[in-house]
């Protein structure tokens, strides 16, 4: 028997510094609507490819992990999933960003501050942007967006 049969109705999870660089199956948690995965060792979505499993998941944080890649082939999609912290990792390009989109179709709320993506933001002209420039071409791209760094999203007309 393994002790996740034991908790059925377990809806929060703490698995924070393990040092887990992939989770290649996930216990059968159908309650489960909250897990913490910061300070592992995980350096890609497709690490955590067996959440797709866990249906009432909506909140995810896999803050100061090393994570730098999506690839989609090997991500799941996680279409419940509503709030994200990818604080303190490793993702540096736009293409990482544009591919949330697809793997987390319905979130409302991310965290993405202090990664390297926005440390050295340059406009096509060459000329340097700030941080602040970098987390509005961020909420550009995620439509989706409610809240983005703890701020909430508002439309300003």
């Amino acid at each position: 028997m393994s002790i996740a049969s034991t908790l059925p109705n377990l809806t929060s999870l703490s698995a924070a510094g393990n040092e887990y660089s992939h989770l290649t199956t996930c216990p059968r948690l159908p309650s489960l609507m909250s897990l913490n995965l910061e300070r592992n060792d995980i350096t890609s979505l497709g690490d955590i490819k067996s959440l797709s499993s866990m249906e009432k998941l909506s909140t995810l944080n896999l803050k100061d992990n090393s994570i730098s890649a999506i690839a989609l082939r090997d991500t799941p999609c996680l279409p419940v999933l509503q709030n994200v912290d990818l604080a303190f990792n490793a993702v540096a390009t736009w293409d990482f960003v544009d591919a949330l989109n697809v793997v987390f179709p319905n979130l409302k709320a991310l965290r993405l501050s202090y990664n390297p993506l926005y440390t050295s933001l340059l406009s096509s002209t060459g000329k340097q942007l700030t941080g602040d420039d970098g987390y509005m071409l961020s909420l550009a791209r995620i439509g989706t967006l409610t809240r983005f760094n703890y701020s909430e999203v508002c439309t300003v007309f």
